[in-house]
């Protein structure tokens, strides 16, 4: 891998190789012609066909073992007559000398290709490494600095002349200066690796002395004979401040969420606590005064109960609102078909009383939930079904979808009730939010619908609606606990 100016090959200019083959074709030849016995011509002609390894040009070594089996051949038709007599020495030398020629082609060519993967390699290796947008330094085991790459150069502030051949520790304070020499002596010691392949946080120093916090890993990287060590290294300025902005936020959110909450909890009880005086009072002055009041007086008094009671709810609905989101859910295997027939057991008689038929579509599964917050889900849409329908025969109809509008594994609670017109979709999940016109001792509050959405969301989950005004509504919800504990069945 060509990262580092003392462990590349020596670098041959284009020129000298040319020089020294045609240098040694011409020997070669002049051998031959001076020894007509062929043999020094040809052991230099092998020579010649080993240059042709260190020219760039493709198959160029073949072209040379032809160069010279034709020079060895011409040289055999200017064989002196003197020597005729030993011609069959002649021939075999030559044939011989031919068949070593191509041989040798044939090995130099794998020579040469060899030598070619390994450049592309080089090469490819070095486009990585100057094209990657971490810091990669590479050192040796002295903590020289062997490579320095753009991002580095870029990071620390050094060019790659200033860099180069100078000791690591000039990217780093003197703490984790001393500290590096430790785990090189360390390494070199024991010959473990430590530290070897991890991340590690740690704090860099750039050339104008300023510090910033990194990521590095360090790998070791062994070129013959020679043992190096490659870092990788990269800036995490950025993130180490989006951190501590989250930290910083996380804590003004729990302070606040915490004086939400005291806030919450005191209001409503020094709220409630005159809310009852007032309450009290109201019941004792109707009592005492019902015959001195005429009947629009005890209509008054029976309001003002009536109020404060609604008063002393709202505060209590908002407290629990207020505490719904940040207590922690009780997560456990539970079974909604218990569920539903727990809630339906608990209205029997207001099912009765309002000719309700409950239908369980298909067996409903078990899921990973909190029991008690998913009862309170299931029993809001099934009181709420019957509460808005003003049909004589109410229907409910609850079911469980594998798969729905690309979620999967959804509930669903159908009735057949008035409906909700769809510019009033999201109203409805909004806190007091209330869109219809009730008796006052039948009044809800309008926090229902918000508190199921809320329990939803805190099990990952989501509510939606279809319904046509008059006909029907159906509610779909999912429910995701943490993913690792999501198990429908």
């Amino acid at each position: 891998m060509t990262i580092a100016t003392d462990i590349q090959s020596p670098k041959i200019y284009n020129f000298a190789p040319w020089a020294l083959s045609s240098s040694l074709c011409l020997a070669g030849f002049l051998y031959d012609w001076l020894t007509p016995l062929g043999v020094a011509g040809g052991l230099i002609y092998t020579v010649f066909i080993l240059s042709g390894v260190f020219l760039d040009s493709n198959r160029i070594v073949f072209l040379f073992a032809g160069i010279s089996s034709a020079l060895t051949i011409f040289g055999y038709f200017h064989i002196p007559d003197s020597i005729v007599d030993t011609q069959w020495i002649i021939v075999l030398n030559r044939t011989m000398t031919i068949m070593v020629l191509w041989a040798t082609a044939y090995l130099a060519y794998a020579i040469q290709q060899s030598l070619h993967k390994t450049k592309a390699a080089q090469a490819h290796t070095e486009a990585i490494i100057k094209s990657a947008i971490d810091s990669i330094v590479l050192i040796n085991e002295r903590g020289k600095i062997l490579n320095f790459n753009p991002a580095s150069i870029k990071l620390f502030g050094y060019s790659f002349n200033e860099a180069v051949g100078q000791n690591v520790k000039i990217l780093m304070p003197e703490h984790y200066a001393r500290q590096h020499d430790q785990f090189l002596d360390y390494y070199f010691k024991t010959g473990q690796e430590k530290f070897m392949g991890e991340n590690r946080q740690m704090i860099g120093k750039r050339k104008d002395g300023s510090e910033f916090p990194m990521d590095i890993t360090v790998g070791k990287l062994t070129a013959g004979n020679q043992t190096h060590f490659i870092g990788i290294i990269r800036d995490i300025s950025k993130r180490i401040e989006a951190e501590q902005a989250r930290d910083q936020m996380i804590e003004d959110l729990t302070k606040s969420n915490q004086a939400l909450d005291d806030f919450a909890y005191i209001a409503s009880h020094d709220l409630k606590e005159p809310l009852r005086g007032l309450a009290n009072n109201a019941m004792f002055f109707a009592e005492d005064y019902a015959e001195t009041l005429d009947e629009d007086g005890n209509k008054r008094i029976d309001r003002m109960c009536t109020l404060t009671k609604r008063m002393e709810k709202l505060i209590d609905n908002l407290l629990y609102f207020s505490r719904l989101g940040r207590q922690d859910l009780a997560i456990q295997q539970t079974n909604i078909n218990d569920v539903v027939g727990e809630i339906t057991g608990m209205i029997d008689t207001l099912i009765e009383e309002e000719a309700v038929q409950i239908n369980i579509i298909k067996p409903l599964p078990s899921i990973i939930c909190d029991r008690h917050r998913i009862a309170e889900v299931f029993r809001n849409l099934i009181t709420n079904a019957i509460k808005y329908n003003d049909k004589p025969e109410k229907v409910i109809d609850i079911d469980f979808l594998p798969e729905k509008d690309g979620r999967e594994n959804v509930f669903s609670v159908k009735d057949n009730g008035i409906g909700i017109a769809p510019e009033y979709h999201d109203d409805i999940f909004k806190i007091f939010k209330r869109l219809n016109v009730e008796e006052e001792k039948a009044r809800g509050t309008g926090v229902g619908l918000t508190f199921v959405q809320k329990i939803i969301e805190r099990h990952r989950g989501e509510i939606w609606l279809e319904s046509e005004p008059g006909l029907s509504t159906t509610f779909y919800f999912t429910i995701n606990s943490r993913e690792e504990d999501n198990d429908i069945t």
